[in-house]
């Protein structure tokens, strides 16, 4: 198998090829990328591609803004076993504008939906200084809490790369319960 994925690598930015099993753990590259600081490109200089996006919200809509947690690797596949790991992590949360949760009559606590068409998200707000129209929800999260923030994405992807785009859409909140103390 490591044959096969030594073949599989061969001139590429993670080649491998030269590899010994019986050397392993190994370290592919060195101190730059391009040995000789030149891209593969005609000119030897890197392209870049402008990353043009619009979030398309509606009036009362919220920019949903999703990422990790310093506590969070791989989608908490394995560190969301972890009961120490999630200490103050559970319930899943959003981070909101105590301004705009204001204008809503939510409080800190309190349970909300996030939805973006029929697609439906319940997280708990907490409170933070998130620009105004903004709120971010940390993806990840066993499934006994629900569908996942991502859930709510569009599925969009990068026009070169392919990357999924997991990290913005629009949506509304509403709240599902009060907490009350």
């Amino acid at each position: 198998m490591f044959e096969e994925f030594k073949r599989s690598t061969e001139g590429r930015l993670c080649d491998v090829s030269g590899f010994s099993y019986d050397k392993l753990p190994a370290r592919w590259g060195g101190k730059w990328l391009y040995g000789d600081l030149r891209f593969p490109t005609e000119s030897g200089r890197a392209r870049f591609h402008p990353a043009k996006f619009e979030v398309a919200t509606e009036r009362g809509e919220f920019v949903l803004i999703t990422g990790r947690l310093k506590n969070q690797w791989h989608t908490m596949t394995k560190t969301g076993k972890s009961p120490q790991l999630l200490k103050g992590e559970i319930p899943p949360f959003v981070l909101m504008n105590p301004e705009d949760a204001l204008e809503l009559g939510i409080e800190e606590g309190d349970e909300v939906v996030l939805c973006r068409g029929s697609k439906k998200v319940v997280r708990v707000v907490r409170f933070s200084n998130v620009k105004r129209g903004h709120i971010f929800a940390p993806f990840g999260y066993p499934k006994e809490f629900g569908e996942p923030v991502n859930f709510l994405l569009p599925d969009r992807v990068d026009p070169y790369s392919k990357e999924p785009d997991l990290k913005y859409s629009g949506v509304s909140v509403k709240v599902l319960a009060h907490h009350r103390p």
